[in-house]
């Protein structure tokens, strides 16, 4: 294959930044299945979670690059009929599969809806274009010729398939937007121009563009935690607090129990907001009891697992 392939220690960097996907721990739906039905390569070694293309889709669905990978190896059982992949695939995902079979034209078609839905939502400062094999090749040594200006991992470079065509672009941690404001806009603005007229971009590309710093942090709040009351924090502080989510579990299907609810009426108030004040660098004072709860949740979390 003539088009280079990112390094493997760059790969493993990227995987690491990406890291647990904001969707890792809920249910997989039918549409994240039918994008990775149809994004599935047909040979087993490159279900790999260092692999360009499966960074790509985790990023795109929210989910760590090893999620994507044992996904791909359940529809590997299934197209192969034994344990040539991973078994144990779940209802859902038999019946994605089963409802495609013999039918690429109309999987591969809401496919491509589904993902231009989820890049239109996404939070990822992400450029890209469908180009040859050829052509991937020279557009990835063009790029990778910014970066040493730019300050960021050469990394941030992806080549990947989807649906048997090669694609080219700059897939940016959001966080990373956040914390490199400038670099990242001018790597954005440079790669733009080298990738042409064609170029995809996010909605979030136009704000790191236009250095909309509390925007993008109140979009990346949004996608990992939709009910959270961001309104209730200073600008300031909306940025600290997409920036500490990054390493945290999604809060997107959050909710109360019972024993949260009766501990939380008995306990200080007071005490558990300079608690979760003082782990997310923001006045936790003006947070409600809700909102107060969610990050206790999170905090509890990271002291089990050590993420402190």
């Amino acid at each position: 294959m003539a088009v280079k392939r990112l390094k493997r220690q760059g790969e493993d960097r990227f995987a690491a930044l990406l890291g647990r996907g904001s969707r890792d721990g809920e249910p997989w739906e039918d549409y994240e299945l039918i994008v990775t039905l149809a994004a599935c390569p047909p040979q087993v070694q490159d279900y790999d979670s260092t692999r360009p293309w499966v960074i790509e889709l985790a990023d795109l669905l929210g989910r760590s690059p090893g999620a994507i990978s044992k996904r791909f190896g359940n529809f590997f059982t299934l197209k192969k009929g034994d344990q040539a992949g991973l078994a144990h695939a779940s209802r859902l995902t038999r019946q994605v599969f089963e409802r495609y079979a013999g039918r690429e034209d109309e999987l591969f078609h809401d496919a491509r809806e589904i993902r231009a839905r989820l890049y239109e939502e996404g939070s990822t400062p992400r450029v890209e274009v469908n180009v040859s094999d050829k052509e991937a090749e020279v557009l990835q040594k063009r790029l990778l010729a910014l970066f040493p200006e730019a300050r960021l991992p050469p990394d941030t470079v992806i080549v990947y398939r989807r649906a048997g065509s090669w694609w080219v672009g700059l897939l940016i941690v959001a966080q990373l937007a956040l914390v490199y404001r400038e670099e990242v806009r001018d790597l954005l603005r440079a790669a733009i121009d080298i990738l042409g007229s064609k170029v995809r971009r996010s909605p979030t590309v136009d704000l790191v563009l236009e250095m909309k710093d509390v925007a993008l942090a109140e979009r990346i709040i949004r996608r990992r935690a939709p009910e959270f009351h961001t309104e209730q924090l200073s600008e300031k502080d909306r940025i600290t607090f997409a920036l500490r989510l990054a390493s945290l579990r999604s809060l997107r299907t959050w909710r109360p129990t019972r024993k949260r609810l009766e501990f939380f009426s008995r306990a200080s108030r007071d005490r558990e907001t300079e608690r979760v004040g003082g782990y997310f660098g923001i006045d936790a004072g003006r947070l409600c009891d809700r909102c107060l709860m969610m990050l206790l949740d999170l905090l509890d979390e990271a002291l089990v697992t050590g993420k402190l």
